[in-house]
Formats: C-alpha cells, structure tokens, sequence
C-alpha cells in the first residue's frame, strides 16, 4: 500500500505514462493467461466484433503497439508486419507479447518529460497512391496506445461474458494499491 502512495506522490505526466504501461502490461498478462485456457474453437469464433475473434482482438492490441513503436515512430510504416491474421499459436503470441512488451519499458524508460513534445512524422501512400506526411506529438502517441487498449480490453470483456467467462478485471485503483502480485 505505501508503494502505491509513493508512487501517486511523484505524479509528472511521465511518470504517469508510465504507470498506465505498467497496469496495461501486468493487467494483458493476466487477460492472456484466461484466453490462453479457452478452446481453439471459442478463442478464434467470429464473434462480429472491431475484429473477429477474441484472439484477433488481443493481437490486435500487440500490433498496435508494433504500428506505434516500431513503425510510425521511425517512420518505416511501409514496412509494417501484421501479427494478426498470421496463424501465430499461442505460445508465439506470448513470446511476441513479451518483446513488444519489454521493448516499450526500456522505451519508456529512457524517456523524460521534454521527449514528449517531440514531433513524430511519417509518411504513408493511401491505396489510391495519394502520399500524406502526418504528425503527431510523442505525448499523443503514447496517449494513443492507453487508449487503445483500455477500448479493447472492455470489448473483451463483453465477449467473454457472453460465453460465461469472468475476465480477470483489475482496476486501476486496486493495482497500485495492494500491488503487481495481486
């Protein structure tokens, strides 16, 4: 309970955004570890969702963060590679989950709070050849993802509910409170 306090204490926005990839990190974890235990058939059903299966949506989240980091950031989104979609087996999602993961904190951890106004331009060619240049902020590109994750999370909450499942839920409050090992 005091780590929490002391942690709430030192809140400049970077040190936020780096609570909210912890809680997201620890918090995707245990989504897996309930997904990894459903049978094939319930993990890849087309359930009509942002994207068809409970597994499409997960990997979905883990190639957002590759489209962010990996991609956009330096500018190399012609190069994207799609996990979604690729026929991974579960333990290579988790291997693929761990990188992108471990990848994003050493990221994150050399950050400070000047970084966040960088700019961050790409370039992209729409499928009709138009060429667009865009650019955001680092701080809104990192605010994305939060997002983006929390949007998903909540969508697979709904879909497990719908087949009887209780997703391993953990608020915010309860995760810095009694700690990561809850």
């Amino acid at each position: 309970m005091e780590e929490g306090k002391a942690r709430r204490s030192n809140r400049n926005e970077i040190n936020l955004i780096r609570e909210w990839y912890d809680y997201n990190s620890h918090v995707r974890k245990r989504y897996f570890q309930v997904i990894s235990k459903l049978p094939e058939a319930e993990l890849t059903k087309d359930r009509g969702a942002s994207f068809p299966s409970i597994l499409d949506i997960f990997t979905h989240v883990l190639d957002a963060y590759r489209w962010w980091f990996l991609y956009v950031y330096t500018d190399k989104v012609h190069e994207r590679k799609m996990l979604r979609g690729t026929g991974l087996k579960l333990d290579e999602i988790r291997q693929e989950e761990h990188k992108i993961d471990s990848f994003v904190k050493k990221f994150l951890k050399k950050l400070s709070t000047k970084d966040l106004a960088r700019a961050i331009v790409w370039h992209e060619v729409d499928p009709k050849g138009k060429k667009w240049t865009i650019k955001i902020t680092l701080r809104d590109m990192l605010w994305q993802l939060v997002g983006e994750e929390l949007q998903h999370r909540g969508e697979l909450n709904a879909l497990l509910w719908q087949i009887d499942i209780d997703p391993p839920i953990t608020e915010w409050v309860d995760f810095w409170a009694v700690g990561k090992e809850k």
